[in-house]
């Protein structure tokens, strides 16, 4: 494959990490087998469900809709995970969790009036349970914003960071071990951000396969699709990673662009099956995989290549990693 001639890869941003209030703030669990109430449970709630419900309903915003859409999940461990938010994506991030927070603070009064008007019947047998337990409950709403915790620490990433902060060659020498250790983790940082974007890219053609029917392309996930690309394209740019990335999310968008021309019943007519198998050989071409032959049913191959990406960087990119890093 021709090099591309892709320049050092430099990533200014913050590693941050998230904490959110949670439901279980108004949980009680209990280990013994006594009848809590009417009936043996091992965990109940200290307030409606629809309150429950609130604080999921929140973490998902944040954590399914907010954060993929500013930030690349780097590190994912069972006690948290981290992020890369790339300096240009800072703003539009904290103007989301601050409007977040303003959610939190909504919800704190509603709880504080429900708990307050205590004409809940379910509240006041959880309430004199509580008390033959011994156990506190909540007379008011903890601060729910103040417990949306973001943790930020900027950086710059480059494979040249240690010698922009040293003055001589001795120097450099007797820092070698310190200057391996940044490289490294210059280089798991790159990698994961790659392959975490190009995950994402390889779900949405997953998801644009299925709006391929036997005779006709399903409208309604076009937009959607057209508008995530969007999204991951200004990613990557905000991640300084378009080099490596770009010419994927480019390709996609074009064979989105194949698939919005056909109208209602078109793949019926002669043609324009073979228009739509040209694009999906040109896709998947473009990623550096081996073209299909015969004749395919384009939906498979558009599967096939999710998957594909899914286990392993495509083709295309790997090749362009190895030669900036």
């Amino acid at each position: 494959m021709e090099s591309e001639g892709i320049e050092p890869i430099v990533m200014r941003g913050f590693f941050i990490s998230i904490s959110l209030p949670s439901e279980g703030l108004f949980q009680r669990r209990f280990r013994d087998e006594e009848i809590i109430i009417d009936e043996i449970r091992k965990e109940f709630d200290l307030i409606a469900q629809k309150f429950i419900t609130r604080f999921k309903t929140l973490r998902h915003e944040v954590y399914a809709n907010i954060l993929p859409r500013h930030t690349i999940k780097i590190q994912h461990t069972q006690a948290r995970a981290v992020y890369f938010l790339p300096q240009s994506q800072a703003k539009g991030f904290l103007d989301n969790i601050d409007e977040i927070r303003k959610e939190y603070s909504d919800l704190q009064y509603e709880i504080d009036k429900y708990l307050k008007e205590r004409n809940d019947s379910w509240l006041n047998k959880v309430e004199e349970y509580t008390t033959v337990k011994n156990i506190k409950s909540w007379d008011y709403c903890p601060n729910l914003p103040s417990r949306v915790v973001i943790d930020l620490t900027p950086l710059e990433l480059s494979p040249t960071m240690l010698r922009d902060f040293i003055q001589s060659e001795a120097e450099e020498q007797e820092l070698w071990e310190l200057n391996y250790i940044l490289r490294e983790k210059y280089r798991e940082t790159v990698q994961q951000s790659v392959k975490e974007l190009e995950q994402k890219l390889a779900d949405l053609i997953q998801r644009i396969s299925r709006t391929i029917t036997t005779s006709s392309i399903r409208k309604n996930n076009l937009a959607l699709a057209r508008a995530t690309l969007e999204e991951l394209d200004e990613l990557t740019k905000s991640a300084n990673l378009e080099g490596i990335l770009g010419a994927n999310f480019k390709q996609a968008n074009l064979y989105v662009e194949v698939l919005d021309e056909f109208t209602e019943g078109q793949l019926r007519k002669k043609g324009n099956l073979e228009k739509l198998k040209a694009a999906t050989t040109e896709l998947v071409r473009n990623l550096g995989y081996d073209e299909p032959l015969g004749d395919f049913d384009p939906r498979t191959v558009l599967e096939d290549l999710s998957i594909d990406m899914r286990r392993d960087l495509s083709p295309r990119v790997k090749a362009l990693m190895e030669e900036v890093l």
